[in-house]
């Protein structure tokens, strides 16, 4: 019986999947402690990695997500939530985008608006520094 339990054998893609995952988090720490990345990047980046290492190292915990799918096998079911995964990052990505597009566009109204009045402003005192000079 102790056989059993010291031979537990971990896939390779589950090793590598775990490297990545602990890879984006201390990659996250370090751009936490430069101050390079806001709390909000933090706290998602981290439970995207937190995410990756579960579904890499304790794959039993998906098998209800596994058997949602549909999928016959766990990499399979895996790949599904995956590609699920990715098209919700890419609808983030363009709500993002388009927000991000939104208020430049809003700025740049704001700061032609702005060289509006800075030019009519420095067109009055110029006519009444004309006006004083006669």
């Amino acid at each position: 019986m102790e056989d059993e339990v010291t031979n537990v054998e971990i896939p390779p893609y589950s090793l590598i999947g775990f490297v990545f995952a602990l890879a984006i988090m201390l990659i996250n720490f370090y751009l936490l402690r430069k101050r390079r990345i806001g709390g909000r990047g933090f706290l998602l980046w981290l439970a995207i990695g937190v995410g990756i290492s579960i579904v890499f190292i304790a794959p039993p915990v998906f098998l209800p997500l596994v058997n949602l799918l549909g999928a016959e096998y766990w990499l399979s079911g895996l790949t599904g939530a995956a590609f699920m995964f990715f098209l919700a990052m890419t609808f983030y990505l363009y709500v993002m985008t388009y927000y991000f597009h939104s208020r430049i566009s809003e700025l740049h109204d704001m700061l032609m608006k702005l060289t509006m009045e800075f030019s009519v402003r420095k067109y009055a005192e110029e006519q009444d520094e004309a006006k004083k000079a006669d």
